[in-house]
């Protein structure tokens, strides 16, 4: 009787065994988790990325005073263009949204983008050696603008700067 009560007491389990059971219930419990946050996280961002999208599609009609930025990340003021092509990067930015960001080369209209990303493949082959303005206008909902321009220098061989 004596023994049978101790099995009843002490079942003939090893620690061992309630650690496997409890790195079993762990893993099978954690690892759904951690891939739910992970999906949620990534879900939250298309969200985000999905609101910031609809704002300039359906831009608030309350007054915006703040003007929009732009700049060039290629070419830089004074840059030497040389070879077929120069590629032209824009950088805008606004409060509420950007509408347009038009490129201008030497005063006259290139392009006209309405979303990003604001590259342009220029084809040096076609513009004359020298001195050339390269200029960009953005424009917000609300009409806000602001412009940029570099100068750059379109070389050919045989033709060095002073």
């Amino acid at each position: 009787m004596i023994n049978s009560f101790r099995k009843t007491i002490n079942p003939p389990y090893k620690p061992a065994d309630f650690i496997t059971l409890f790195l079993t219930l762990f893993i099978f419990i954690t690892i759904p988790l951690v891939v739910i946050a992970a999906s949620n996280q990534q879900s939250l961002k298309s969200q985000a990325q999905s609101l910031r999208e609809a704002s300039c599609l359906f831009p608030t009609s309350g007054e915006d005073k703040i003007q929009p930025s732009v700049y060039f990340e290629s070419p830089l003021e004074g840059e030497r263009l040389a070879g077929e092509s120069s590629l032209i990067r824009i950088a805008a930015k606004d409060n509420v949204c950007v509408k347009k960001v038009s490129l201008l080369i030497d005063g006259s209209p290139v392009k006209t983008f309405t979303e990003g990303p604001y590259e342009y493949l220029w084809n040096l082959r076609r513009a004359e050696p020298g001195n050339h303005t390269v200029s960009a206008q953005v424009v917000d909902y609300s009409s806000n603008f602001s412009m940029t321009s570099v100068s750059v220098f379109r070389g050919v061989k045989g033709i060095s700067l002073p």
